[in-house]
């Protein structure tokens, strides 16, 4: 068998992936990157990421461009060395950083939504 005949058996059945992204779920990612949409996603680490979709596959694996990851931190808790000495609790910070590119593995994604604008 040939290499070329291989490769063909190999790509029986495949399906073109662009051709299945234009329809379905899927089709909202496709909007969002060819109409540069902002998109907020939200991610297993409690994080979430504003930003423009640059590409995407079928794992939800993403490229985003000019993202602002979002989150909040909680002060840790110090042990109490006397009853009396009282200190004031720390209220949770929200944080920010700017990226300008980021790549997203796809298990990490809960959910992608459009920004309505």
């Amino acid at each position: 068998m040939s290499r070329t005949e291989a490769y063909a058996l190999d790509r029986v059945g495949e399906t073109n992936e662009d051709e299945s992204f234009d329809s379905g779920p899927l089709s909202m990612l496709t909007e969002c990157v060819r109409n540069r949409i902002q998109v907020l996603v939200s991610c297993r680490n409690n994080r979430k990421l504003l930003g423009y979709l640059k590409a995407f596959d079928r794992h939800f694996n993403l490229l985003m461009e000019e993202v602002t990851e979002l989150w909040t931190e909680r002060p840790k808790k110090k042990k109490k060395k006397k009853k009396n000495n009282k200190t004031k609790q720390q209220q949770p910070q929200n944080k920010d950083r700017f990226l300008k590119k980021l790549f997203i593995r796809g298990d990490s994604v809960i959910i992608i939504l459009k920004n309505p604008k």
